[in-house]
């Protein structure tokens, strides 16, 4: 991992022609793979929200074009296919080669109006009826996103449980279709109380220096 704070935004991986005990399988992988790779990463339910897209072109659908992400096939003869075509099922040291291979995000993506978890915030519709079999740690999630919207972040916060599992939460209940989002600016009032406490306390000094704290 770099120290470049563009890195720190996920890599959105969406998963088109995949069975559930597939995408779940590719889900391990990637836990394997984390320390590896160069950005985090999160599997997407709507493809549309995606940076990457894997195709499984067993199906006998072709990758589908897609404005704004990297389409992949994956097939278990990739050379009787495009350029770039993947192993079926996916193997782990080519989407290592994939996934670290992509370029930096734009600074907009994480200063604008764009789509890092920061900006959305997550609410559940229904409790997944698999839900017993699920972590504990779970359950404190879906308990507090059952009747507001809430933020990664902010679920950290609330809940105590850390962001790879809280963002693991959120993957699978994209994935049951089971979450309303909204995108949001944080306020100003939340962004001053995630501040870290040294750029709080330096924020607070220059404003009085010039005048505008009493």
């Amino acid at each position: 991992m770099t120290g470049n704070p563009l890195e720190s935004v996920s890599v959105r991986i969406a998963c088109v022609h995949f069975q559930a005990r597939e995408v779940d399988a590719l889900r391990r992988l990637l836990v394997l793979l984390t320390t590896h790779l160069h950005r985090p990463w999160m599997l997407v339910a709507d493809s549309t929200h995606a940076d990457v897209i894997l195709v499984n072109l067993e199906e006998g659908a072709a990758a589908p074009s897609h404005s704004g992400a990297r389409v992949v096939g994956c097939a278990s003869k990739p050379k009787q296919h495009a350029r770039g075509t993947l192993y079926w099922p996916p193997r782990a040291y080519e989407l290592l080669a994939l996934l670290n291979e992509l370029p930096p995000p734009e600074a907009a993506s994480l200063f604008g109006a764009a789509t890092t978890d920061a900006e959305w915030s997550y609410r559940l519709r229904s409790w997944p009826a698999q839900f017993s079999e699920w972590p504990r740690e779970w359950w404190k999630v879906l308990a507090a996103i059952r009747t507001a919207h809430m933020s990664v972040h902010e679920l950290e916060l609330r809940t105590g449980v850390g962001g790879v599992e809280v963002r693991r939460c959120i993957d699978e209940l994209e994935r049951l279709d089971l979450l309303d989002r909204e995108q949001e600016r944080p306020s100003p009032q939340r962004a001053r109380r995630a501040a870290p406490d040294g750029w709080r306390k330096l924020a607070d000094r220059l404003g009085q220096l010039l005048g505008f704290v009493r």
